[in-house]
């Protein structure tokens, strides 16, 4: 198996490498993001707290359809995973500002496509999990995000 649903399946003898690399291309060709300049994170830091009466879209369809994409996506891309979490919570009634806050997460995919999980061969089998402590830290819905 080398493609299955999304899935760029690359096996060696160290291990496999799971990217969805043409899925990444694709998503960037459909919303016009391919020829735009790549940012080094997903989300800015500063822009965490979501403002009060911004304009909601008119369609909000286009981002809940984005929003879907990414989602996707982060099966193989768990660095995006708490922005697109983050900005899922609003696709009721989107804003510009959530719809700007998705197009940097596309320039940050453009950053590096091929991006994917590597699952060694010889390895030993630890579970691990991640938890937040942090109760109503989200300043718009007062929830945990995690």
């Amino acid at each position: 198996m080398t493609y299955f649903l999304g899935f760029e399946v690359a096996r060696s003898v160290t291990g496999i490498h799971l990217s969805q690399c043409k899925y990444t291309l694709d998503l960037l060709k459909d919303t016009g993001m391919l020829d735009s300049t790549h940012v080094s994170t997903p989300m800015h830091v500063s822009k965490h707290k979501v403002a009060e009466n911004t304009n909601i879209l008119p369609d909000p369809t286009p981002y809940r359809r984005l929003i879907g994409r990414l989602i996707y996506l982060t099966h193989t891309q768990p660095d995006i995973t708490y922005v697109v979490h983050f900005l899922s919570q609003f696709v009721v009634a989107p804003t510009s500002q959530h719809h700007q806050a998705s197009m940097r997460i596309l320039r940050y995919l453009k950053n590096a496509p091929s991006q994917g999980i590597f699952l060694q061969a010889t390895c030993d089998l630890q579970f691990k999990a991640f938890s937040n402590s942090d109760w109503a830290s989200c300043s718009a819905t007062r929830r945990s995000v995690t």
